[in-house]
């Protein structure tokens, strides 16, 4: 098991079968359900989460490989930010232009980021305060 999660994390094959996930997601059409009660702002609920899962997981599987992020994450975080910008710029950009049911739009893109961005200091404060996390 340890030898299977050592390669996964090498690969990112988690973090980037996530993204996979998140693209899916936010391509798919939703069927409209009218009897079902809409809560305000839950698209941006969603976009924050899943982002803030994929940095999450793309900064976690890069320390579990190699102890160097570890001890020079600026680099890593930096990375994790700009992959995750880049992923949410694409998904509403392929939500405004290459479907009909879907709308890009920037807000959204603006809580990938922010999602993003609390991961990166939730890492950076574990790694400050935490203990260090040994490679596989």
């Amino acid at each position: 098991m340890k030898q299977l999660l050592r390669i996964a994390s090498r690969y990112h094959l988690i973090s980037l079968g996530v993204a996979g996930a998140i693209l899916a997601a936010c391509l798919v059409q939703v069927p409209q359900m009218d009897k079902v009660p809409t809560i305000p702002n839950i698209d941006k609920i969603v976009h924050f989460t899943m982002f803030f899962t994929f940095s999450l997981l793309f900064i976690l599987e890069q320390w579990l490989v190699n102890a160097h992020w570890w001890k020079r994450p600026i680099p890593l975080f930096l990375l994790a930010f700009v992959f995750s910008a880049f992923l949410g710029g694409i998904i509403e950009e392929l939500q405004a232009y290459a479907t009909s049911y879907r709308s890009g739009d920037v807000m959204d893109w603006y809580f990938d980021m922010a999602g993003s961005g609390v991961a990166i200091i939730l890492a950076g404060i574990y790694r400050l305060f935490g203990r260090v996390i040994k490679p596989l």
